[in-house]
């Protein structure tokens, strides 16, 4: 049995995500990636999906999903045209950039993402998920890294689609809801305000700011402010 076997094995038991994001994380490692995340777009039964799991740099995904990038994120939008795996690099390897498309290759390249490859999962039904592994290396070298991985990418992603489903990713919670205090601290997050700013801007104390923050993320099930943002946005608990 070699690794990828052993690595598939251990998706096809994940009993939870955090052991999804274990199997990936070793794997993508294995093969030479340094950063990789898996994120439901659509669950199979319809539902708003939501990042999983991943390992790319925090202040990334935050400034990401803030910005709401993913509608100007040239890898988001092949992964929506294709069923096979791409790869992409910095602004000058891509052609014909929108001013939005070359902010977020050159943001990524400057968080360290200088090169990567998404892989979309299609199905089963409405289903939309990706795969996205990211690299410091351009050029040649990261070209030859992916052409070959390419093909382990897609199996991987298959199966850890396969144990995500099963877990429910992105069900909806029942009954929702967030305190007025919550909903508002989490609009100031959800546009980038820090809790430093927001304490000033509401005259409390940035103790009290996470305090909110901490409770609104638990009430919405998300393992950090910006996916509780992100969560709350979907679910029209607050407006930005």
């Amino acid at each position: 049995m070699n690794q990828l076997d052993r690595s598939l094995d251990k998706l096809a038991a994940a009993k939870t995500i955090p052991q999804v994001a274990e199997a990936l994380g070793a794997e993508t490692a294995r093969m030479g990636f340094e950063w990789f995340v898996y994120d439901v777009l659509v669950h199979p039964n319809g539902w708003t999906g939501q990042l999983v799991c991943g390992n790319y740099p925090q202040a990334w995904v935050d400034h990401y999903i803030q910005q709401r990038y993913t509608r100007d994120d040239i890898a988001m939008i092949r992964a929506m045209q294709s069923v096979v795996p791409s790869a992409w690099g910095g602004p000058a390897t891509h052609l014909h950039l929108t001013e939005r498309q070359r902010i977020v290759l050159e943001e990524g390249a400057e968080a360290g993402l200088r090169s990567g490859a998404i892989v979309p999962v299609h199905g089963p039904g409405p289903g939309k998920s990706v795969l996205a592994v990211s690299s410091s290396l351009t050029g040649e070298g990261f070209t030859r890294l992916f052409a070959n991985h390419r093909h382990e990418l897609q199996v991987i992603a298959t199966y850890a689609q396969e144990q995500i489903i099963k877990l429910d990713v992105g069900k909806p919670r029942a009954s929702l809801s967030l305190s007025p205090r919550e909903a508002e601290i989490l609009t100031w997050t959800a546009v980038g305000e820090s809790a430093l700013q927001i304490a000033g801007r509401l005259n409390i104390s940035s103790h009290t700011v996470h305090q909110h923050i901490d409770s609104a993320r638990k009430k919405l099930g998300a393992r950090n402010k910006a996916q509780a943002a992100s969560i709350a946005i979907a679910h029209g608990l607050i407006r930005i």
